[in-house]
């Protein structure tokens, strides 16, 4: 092998040991929904439970799949002071005279991995840092200055969401959780995005293709 064409090949194997991975994705929460929506990659879609006759438990909704140390059913939310996100159904417990969940883990399962997915929570009383949104990337509680909904009644709504901010379908399922059981609450309005994933060559793949340019047109000129 001549000198010229064992550099060339010496530099496009260093490109190939050495070319970085992609980098890692990071999981990014919100307590606003809009700046939730505006983070997230993808088209959106919200489970808002008003299509499902009220007294009916819940399990699986399109492709996702609810599931908590109790049982769930859909309220109607007549004669509810409350008020919900989305009138006029929300998600309670079925095991109590009063719908509201306590200190149960709330498990949202997705069928197709979500580049952001979050889930609105109703409770009275001031706002508590102890809810938490987790995934297997990241969490999101809470937090002093989070967005407040004001909702007819005694109660507030809040809102916890979790984004892969490199558009990455990454997100196979969130659990919502208040470990305490000073806030009992209710949920509604489940919001997820899934990104179509778009192939963006890296830097190194266009430098492979610039040594092997050179090669060939080394080879040709000789």
């Amino acid at each position: 092998m001549k000198p010229a064409t064992l550099f060339w090949t010496f530099l496009l194997f260093s490109f190939i040991v050495m070319e970085h991975p992609n980098a890692s994705a990071a999981i990014v929460g919100y307590t606003d929904y809009a700046s939730f929506q505006s983070a997230a990659f993808g088209s959106e879609s919200v489970i808002d439970f008003d299509s499902i006759p009220g007294g009916n438990s819940i399990n699986t909704i399109d492709d996702v799949t609810f599931s908590s140390g109790g049982s769930m059913s859909v309220y109607v939310t007549d004669g509810i002071t409350d008020g919900t996100i989305s009138p006029d159904n929300f998600i309670g417990n079925a095991n109590f005279a009063f719908p509201e969940f306590e200190n149960e883990v709330i498990t949202m399962s997705f069928g197709t991995g979500r580049s952001a997915a979050g889930i609105f929570v109703v409770y009275e009383g001031s706002l508590s840092t102890s809810f938490s949104l987790t995934s297997a990337g990241g969490s999101q509680s809470l937090e002093a200055t989070s967005t407040v909904i004001d909702l007819p009644g005694p109660a507030n709504g809040y809102f916890l969401g979790l984004v892969d901010n490199t558009g990455a379908n990454s997100i196979n399922s969130v659990s919502l959780q208040n470990p305490t059981s000073n806030r009992p609450y209710y949920f509604d309005s489940q919001t997820s995005f899934i990104a179509i994933p778009v192939a963006i060559p890296e830097p190194g793949s266009f430098a492979m293709l610039a040594l092997v340019g050179s090669i060939v047109g080394c080879r040709r000129r000789r």
